[in-house]
């Protein structure tokens, strides 16, 4: 049977990092940085690279917009995206491409 050790899989998953799951609310900009898995996004600059939160990270985050933040390619954006106020944005990242959704 594989390890199925749930606090080992929380810690390498990223899941309820120290201070909590949401970070600070970010401005949007042509670049914005992560920190936690969970960020508001004010503003509605378009943002075309996203800073993944650490080296190596591979996975899913949630953005919370408070407007229509537009993302656009150029950066690391797999396909230009707008959001919707107050809908939350889950993006996956592979590792060189934002997938925003």
């Amino acid at each position: 049977m594989p390890d199925a050790d749930l606090a080992k899989f929380a810690s390498r998953a990223w899941i309820n990092p120290p201070g909590g799951a949401e970070g600070s609310t970010l401005a949007s900009a042509a670049t914005i940085t992560l920190s936690h898995p969970v960020h508001k996004l004010t503003g509605a600059v378009s943002c075309t690279t996203i800073n993944p939160p650490f080296t190596g990270f591979v996975g899913h985050v949630t953005l919370v917009p408070t407007g229509a933040a537009p993302f656009a390619t150029g950066g690391n954006i797999a396909a230009a995206f707008t959001a919707t106020a107050n809908v939350p944005i889950i993006g996956y990242y592979d590792g060189s491409l934002w997938y925003l959704k």
